[in-house]
């Protein structure tokens, strides 16, 4: 299917609206979900020149715009997501699969859902930009919940993170940093927010 848009305009109203509460479980709002898609794509195509310039070897991909098994039949967001280059996916996969039950790799079997990410995040709320650790990233969370033990390191990343500027927060622990818009900010809003994800 050809794109709706050809070029990012921003995220407005109509973006975030696409995930009320009552249009988690609809395919009815499938295609207010699809030009969510589309805007995340073309943010997609705009920075991962800019990482692989800097030589990281990530892959983007977005999260499904209709109702499925894996996200549960709800699409309360959704993201684009950077994930580690294939290589490096396969070269974990072992590990991570060996942590996961049966159950669980059948139900959610999306790639996202085992492995650090840097993702662009559109919710109801506003945009989320940063690192995320999902719970199913068990490798990951496990290795940023040792190193944050270190009260050195932990001050150290909260200091980082303090010194990106306004919007930053850190969870409890390092598996999610992000810079958060709320709907409506004027930022949001400008075909210029794709520069600034890709600063982010």
């Amino acid at each position: 299917m050809a794109l709706l848009v050809d070029s990012f305009e921003g995220f407005g109203d109509a973006h975030h609206d696409a995930f009320r509460p009552e249009k988690w479980r609809s395919n009815q709002f499938n295609l207010e979900r699809r030009r969510v898609r589309e805007a995340l794509e073309l943010v997609g195509e705009a920075i991962l020149p800019r990482l692989t310039d800097a030589g990281v070897d990530l892959a983007p991909v977005v999260t499904s715009d209709t109702p499925t098994l894996s996200n549960g039949h709800h699409v309360r967001d959704m993201a684009l997501h950077f994930l580690r280059g294939a290589d490096a996916r396969n070269a974990m996969g072992g590990i991570v699969d060996k942590g996961r039950g049966l159950a669980s790799a059948v139900l959610d079997p999306a790639p996202w859902s085992k492995h650090l990410t840097l993702s662009v995040v559109v919710s109801l709320r506003g945009v989320e930009v940063g690192l995320i650790a999902p719970a199913g990233a068990w490798p990951d969370r496990d290795n940023g919940v040792a190193a944050f033990q270190d009260p050195a390191a932990a001050g150290q990343l909260r200091g980082a993170v303090a010194a990106l500027g306004e919007g930053w927060r850190l969870g409890e622990d390092p598996t999610h940093a992000v810079r958060r818009w709320t709907r409506g900010h004027a930022e949001l809003a400008d075909a210029s927010f794709v520069g600034r994800a890709a600063e982010v």
